[in-house]
């Protein structure tokens, strides 16, 4: 006779945790899995500190930032794009407008449920005219949290209840969504750098002989770019060359040229307020004003300079950073 012993323990409910609980334990969820959906709502929240002590937005200010965040661009002579004097539309994004949208829908349904699961209900009377100035009691429930409808105050409200978080039967399927919509959240702001201007194609039409005139990007991290339009790969590098070169007999002004050269010289920065120091000392000088009255400089003399200016690093101001030098 084959006796078959069939595990009864009980284990938590989130998917990929097989933490045992104790079975007269009343959490349907592990201690730690209720720590982190509890650490993920402070997220949306509270504010951080950064390693100097300043004060650091919250994942869901920087979320809506990304989803209203507003761009300008054109092209200019230079052959990418550096500046742009009239406003354009705003470009919204639209993954991170739907995570957080998706994610307040998730802490709203969530949040009515717990709320009536566990807070009782009041009896109150409410007032009702029958049209003839008679007035008529009728009895009703009042089932409304005492929180913000905002993401922030329905997270604070959540995070600050962790027995709704761990006794719940539906416990599990309250820890995947809600981490879920904050995953997604993350997503939305960890943004791969944007793909840089690597001049037009010349590959021309094996039929009518037309240039093909499409834009080829490339990323940064990468040793090639690829025209839009017919998918034909340069190398990167020898296009930066070749826009610069052809760049170097144009005067720009000093925001211009911080965001054209940096993408062209391959360097990591090259900002404004260095460029009118060079020009303070001497070292550059403007050829002549704008329409707006702004200097503008050779591109090849601000080139010659910072090819000959080595990048300084930055000197460390704090003790925890002269400790990680050294």
């Amino acid at each position: 006779m084959t006796v078959t012993m069939i595990d009864t323990r009980q284990v938590c409910a989130v998917r990929k945790c097989s933490t045992a609980l104790r079975p007269d334990s009343p959490e349907v969820v592990c201690a730690a899995c209720v720590a982190r959906l509890r650490a993920g709502l402070r997220t949306l929240y509270r504010r951080g500190r950064s390693d100097r002590g300043a004060s650091m937005p919250t994942l869901t200010e920087e979320v809506r930032f990304t989803s209203e965040r507003q761009g300008r661009g054109s092209k200019v002579s230079i052959g990418i794009v550096v500046r742009s004097s009239e406003p354009q539309a705003p470009l919204a994004d639209q993954r991170a407008d739907t995570a957080l949208r998706d994610l307040k829908t998730t802490l709203v349904s969530w949040l009515r449920y717990l709320y009536d699961r566990w807070m009782p209900t009041t009896a109150v009377c409410l007032g009702i005219s029958d049209g003839e100035g008679l007035r008529r009691l009728a009895h009703g429930y009042q089932h409304v949290p005492h929180c913000a409808p905002t993401i922030e105050g329905m997270a604070e409200y959540l995070a600050l209840r962790p027995t709704w978080l761990a006794e719940t039967p539906e416990a599990g399927d309250l820890y995947s969504m809600v981490m879920d919509g904050i995953d997604r959240c993350w997503r939305a702001i960890d943004r791969r750098p944007d793909r840089q201007y690597a001049g037009q194609c010349d590959e021309p039409d094996p039929d009518t002989g037309a240039v093909c005139g499409g834009d080829v990007y490339g990323w940064p991290d990468r040793k090639f770019a690829r025209c839009a339009a017919c998918g034909l790969t340069y190398d990167a590098a020898s296009r930066r060359e070749e826009l610069l070169n052809s760049a170097l007999a144009l005067e720009l002004t000093a925001a211009e040229l911080s965001k054209a050269l940096p993408q062209l010289m391959a360097r990591d920065s090259l900002s404004v307020q260095t460029i009118h120091t060079w020009a303070r000392n001497g070292r550059i000088v403007a050829r002549r004003r704008n329409g707006r009255g702004w200097p503008l400089y050779s591109v090849a003399d601000v080139v010659e300079v910072a090819t000959s200016t080595p990048t300084r690093n930055r000197r460390p101001r704090h003790a925890e950073e002269v400790a990680a030098v050294a």
